[in-house]
């Protein structure tokens, strides 16, 4: 993981979809362990390193790619998970009452 910071005065840089009609403004972060220009990847969140130009081309090399995509899958799945797990805790909760430290230990 990178120790990524915003540039200060915060700068960002345009990135052209491939529609045509939208535009993002990527927000360009500083490493702070070597001084290389990041940006972070609006799909799966991988700081990807900014040429010495400010030129988009590793990001576009990696942006929907492979390795992008499968980060977001992952993402996906595990948010699924914790939205699964939290209802059924939800419920749990609801459906069997609290204990009180009085009730621990004494037969029912």
């Amino acid at each position: 993981m990178r120790n990524a910071v915003p540039l200060d005065p915060p700068e960002t840089i345009a990135y052209r979809l491939q529609d045509g009609a939208t535009t993002l403004n990527l927000p360009i972060f500083r490493d702070e362990d070597n001084e290389h220009e990041l940006i972070q990847c609006d799909l799966c969140g991988d700081f990807i390193t900014l040429t010495a130009t400010r030129h988009l081309s590793y990001f576009t090399s990696h942006r929907g790619r492979e390795k992008c995509n499968k980060k977001v899958r992952r993402r996906n799945v595990a948010a699924e998970r914790e939205a699964e797990t939290s209802a059924l805790q939800s419920t749990f909760s609801r459906a069997v009452p609290q204990l009180s430290g009085q009730q621990i230990g004494t037969p029912l």
